[in-house]
Formats: C-alpha cells, sequence, structure tokens
C-alpha cells in the first residue's frame, strides 16, 4: 500500500512540472540520490543524508532499498499546503527548495521562527527519517509512532538555539508521557507534538531500545480509531 507522509502546512505559488526535470545525481556517502538544479544543492543534500545514516544506523535504523530525494517547487501531494513529502510506493522523498521557504507570510508552517536554510536541512531530516522507519520496520506502523520519531529527529538535529525557541513555545513544565501524543494534537498542534517528542525521546536511556519499540509496536501511542 502506497502511503505518503507529508510535512508541515505551506501557502505558495507553484510553478509549472516542467521545472523539476533535473538529472538524478547519487550520493558517495548513502543510499540516496538526488534532484536539484545545483551542485551546490546536491552536495549539501547529500551531506545530510550522509549525517543522518550514521545517526539513523545508530537508532537501528536502516535503508533496504535506496530513495531519490528531488528539491522540487511543485510538490506531487497538496502542493498548496505542504513543504514536504515522503511518498513509500516511490521510495521518493520531495522538499521545496530553500528560496520557496522565506519571503512568504506563513513560509514555515508551524515553525514561523526558523531560519528558512536551518528548516530546509531539517526538513530533510524529517522526511528521511519517514523512509528509514517504513524501511526498517518492514511493516505498517502507526502514524503516531512515524510522526514521534520524525520530529524528536528533526528538532534534535535542529542548532540548540533554534530547537530552544520551539521548546519555549510549546512551554512544557512537566515530564512527557506516552499518553500525551495523540491524532488531534499531531494534526492541529505539530509544534507541540514535535516538541513533546524531543523532550520524550531525548529523556530515554536508551534511544536504540524506544526505536525499537516503535518499529516493534511494543511501544504504544493511544489512538482515537482504536
Amino acid at each position: 500500500m502506497t502511503r505518503i507522509w507529508i510535512a508541515l502546512f505551506v501557502g505558495l505559488d507553484l510553478l509549472a512540472p516542467e521545472a523539476r526535470a533535473a538529472p538524478q545525481t547519487a550520493c558517495p556517502d548513502s543510499l540516496a540520490s538526488v534532484t536539484a538544479e545545483d551542485t551546490e544543492t546536491i552536495h549539501r543534500v547529500c551531506d545530510i543524508a550522509a549525517r543522518a545514516d550514521i545517526r539513523f544506523n545508530a537508532l537501528g535504523l536502516g535503508l533496504i532499498q535506496a530513495i531519490s530525494i528531488v528539491i522540487t517547487e511543485t510538490l506531487d501531494a497538496a502542493p498548496d499546503h505542504y513543504v514536504a513529502l515522503f511518498n513509500t510506493a516511490r521510495n521518493e522523498l520531495q522538499v521545496l527548495p530553500e528560496h520557496c521557504l522565506e519571503g512568504r507570510p506563513g513560509r514555515l508552517g508551524y515553525f514561523p521562527e526558523m531560519l528558512a536554510d536551518v528548516f530546509f536541512d531539517s526538513l530533510l531530516v524529517h522526511e528521511l527519517s519517514h523512509a528509514y522507519f517504513e524501511q526498517t520496520a518492514g511493516a505498517e506502523s502507526s502514524r503516531l509512532a512515524h510522526e514521534y520519531l520524525a520530529y524528536a529527529l528533526q528538532l534534535d538535529a535542529l542548532p540548540a538555539a533554534q530547537r530552544d525557541l520551539i521548546l519555549a513555545e510549546a512551554d512544557i513544565d512537566r515530564p512527557v508521557v506516552l499518553s500525551d501524543f495523540n491524532e488531534a494534537l499531531l494534526g492541529f498542534a505539530p509544534q507541540r507534538y514535535a516538541a513533546l517528542a524531543w523532550l520524550h525521546f531525548s529523556a530515554q536511556p536508551n534511544p536504540r531500545v524506544t526505536v525499537r519499540g516503535l518499529l516493534d509496536g511494543t511501544l504504544n501511542f493511544y489512538s482515537l480509531r482504536e
């Protein structure tokens, strides 16, 4: 079954689809290839993918199949509302280029205080985590678990000053527990969901064990659908 993991609302004007007709470039240090309009972006994305690979491998996450990363001004799904996605059927990440994330009202969705270049890098980490989670799990897993890890690792990859802004805005003054996470929070307050995810994940004594619990379903989130 094809699933598309989508990151964050944003409004923008789109260019024509043919603007995506750039060749793929294989990254030297990961199972990723990049489609982008300039070599600087390709090298930057490959570097992020390589660093993410090291981090994810340490957590017990790995890729079985190669993935493609497309930096595009035209997303395949909900192009008027989102800034990034991961298509499971094609093993393809799509992320808006940095210039589409700056100079527009609401450009950063639920992270309006984040610098556009930092946001771009963090979107790659977020969507890469979906790809690694999906391929490592090998079976359908819960949306809450997917987004918990994606947001935790996205915030973990941020510079401390940027992450502190998000945590300050969330204003969470107590230990975070799994019962704090639900679909309503994810849908209506994703920045708070992200802050809760990072705080909970960073407090775990053995993050690799936590990831294993997410993968095999022994770490359960309450679901409104149950």
